[in-house]
């Protein structure tokens, strides 16, 4: 099966992802196609189910800021968040919801559990940018999308582009 960045509203990015139990080949595999997409789009983090895949996997971009190519991207595998202090407002895009920006308030640091490709345990803290990009991610895991996350004032001013966007989905699910 051929992935590709899906865009809003496509319905796999409101589903739960499932936790992943096999790292076998299959994963691997659904690793390096989201690692093809992100370099394709750009991006600082790309999630399993932005590709059609409702697996609990995320890519995030380490160095956001320094674009040093596929050598910061890294793979993490059920992740949660197990604490998250402080507190930062930022603007957020999605790849997912193209062209459509708006303020988000996210915690400023979070630690992170998950596992990496061979199934091996991963704890750290994130900070700032990063701690946005994993919360960011972990909640296309969670089926919510940043603009959920906006305030109701934001919502009605990017209502239209949410609304010319499904019109287009739906056109393309035609043809």
């Amino acid at each position: 099966m051929s992935h590709y960045l899906r865009i809003y509203p496509d319905p796999v990015l409101r589903k739960k992802a499932a936790n992943i139990d096999d790292f076998s080949e299959n994963l691997t595999v659904l690793v390096s196609d989201m690692r093809r997409i992100l370099a394709e789009v750009g991006g600082v983090g790309l999630a399993a189910p932005q590709i059609g895949v409702s697996k609990r996997v995320i890519l995030v971009r380490m160095n956001p800021m320094g674009r040093v190519e596929d050598e910061d991207v890294r793979v993490f595998i059920n992740p949660e968040i197990m604490d998250a202090t402080g507190s930062r407002i930022g603007e957020e895009g999605c790849l997912s919801i193209p062209d459509v920006l708006g303020e988000v308030e996210r915690s400023a640091q979070v630690k992170i559990r998950a596992k990496d490709l061979l199934g091996k345990h991963l704890d750290f803290t994130a900070q700032d940018l990063v701690s946005v990009i994993f919360q960011h991610e972990i909640d296309h895991l969670d089926g919510i999308l940043f603009t959920d996350r906006m305030s109701a004032a934001k919502k009605i001013t990017i209502s239209s582009q949410l609304k010319q966007l499904k019109k287009k989905y739906q056109k393309d699910r035609k043809s």
